[in-house]
């Protein structure tokens, strides 16, 4: 199973929690040669957060790949239902909905700057790329 594809996210967030830990990793390195050597684990981790926020998405490849933070969940196309919005707490985000109802989180597909009535329509484009590339593989006449 691979993760090679279209990869669908909203990249404001991503870039920018990206940019935020790679500053304190920075920040973290100066700490470890000015003050304690042991601290460099601490920059470490964060230049690993760091990329590993900015490679969010969901890849519409092989087969579906929802890459988050700590986690890539890979499922085959024939068990998804549906992609759509989801509550992930008290928040909407998009992910997958599979046939057996389970809904896998995306990260990448979090409108959490949106704090009005508007709503940035970088996720429900995405949704709507996923369904489209759903249905597409699906063929006609299928659902």
């Amino acid at each position: 199973m691979g993760s090679t594809g279209v990869v669908y996210r909203r990249n404001f967030h991503r870039v920018a929690f990206s940019a935020v830990y790679a500053v304190g990793a920075v920040g973290t390195a100066v700490l470890a040669v000015v003050v304690q050597p042991a601290i460099a684990v601490g920059a470490i981790l964060l230049v690993l957060l760091a990329w590993r926020t900015f490679r969010i998405g969901v890849v519409a490849g092989e087969d579906v790949t929802v890459r988050n933070v700590l986690r890539d969940r890979h499922v085959a196309w024939d068990i998804v239902d549906r992609f759509g919005w989801g509550m992930w707490g008290s928040s909407r985000i998009g992910g997958v909905y599979l046939r057996d109802g389970r809904f896998l989180r995306a990260f990448a597909l979090n409108p959490p700057f949106e704090m009005g009535t508007s709503e940035n329509p970088a996720v429900p484009r995405a949704l709507d790329g996923l369904n489209a590339e759903l249905a597409r593989r699906r063929g006609p006449g299928t659902a």
